[in-house]
């Protein structure tokens, strides 16, 4: 580089190695700002199909009891005389079909007799676990919630993103019956 007077102006070795660390660290603020914008797209999207799951449990955890649309009629007891089973499974696998999710497991248990506030109950629990979409795993248990089945409770929710960006959620859905004496 020439100055104003025709002379050559040259860098001293600390003016140079001053030059390379700037440059260095350039490229490498260059090299992290590329990697991590990526990065916070993927979490973006992921805190966004988080938030719907919560809001989506929340909601059918609220709700408890009351889940079917159609609510008991005066005096009528809310509780089925026979455990649901076959109408919980079939309620499941059609929810599943119908919001387009993959069920992986489903573990059906009878339960043995549960003392829940003054009266004891019988238990039909079906552990599950299926794959799909944020909003097909919404829908998914939106589908349960308005089933016909009224007594049951989602219980022991675990949601976690897969690498292929689709949900695994495992949880248990729970139905109740009175518990006969005698």
């Amino acid at each position: 580089m020439r100055g104003s007077g025709g002379t050559v102006a040259t860098l001293t070795w600390p003016q140079m190695a001053l030059a390379a660390v700037v440059a260095l660290l350039v490229l490498a603020n260059g090299t992290m700002y590329l990697t991590y914008r990526p990065i916070a797209t993927e979490r973006d999207l992921l805190i966004r199909q988080v938030d719907t799951l919560e809001r989506t449990v929340r909601r059918l955890r609220d709700r408890g009891a009351q889940a079917s649309a159609i609510g008991p009629l005066p005096g009528e007891n809310p509780f089925p005389a026979d455990l649901p089973s076959a109408e919980l499974s079939a309620l499941v696998v059609q929810s599943g079909q119908g919001a387009g999710v993959r069920i992986d497991a489903m573990a059906p248990q009878l339960g043995a007799g549960e003392r829940l506030v003054r009266n004891s109950y019988r238990s039909y629990r079906i552990s599950l676990r299926a794959y799909g979409t944020a909003a097909q795993t919404a829908d998914f248990l939106g589908r349960i919630e308005r089933g016909t089945v009224r007594t049951w409770v989602i219980d022991n929710v675990a949601a976690r993103p897969s690498a292929d960006g689709t949900w695994e959620i495992a949880f248990d859905v729970i139905a109740y019956a009175p518990l006969r004496s005698g």
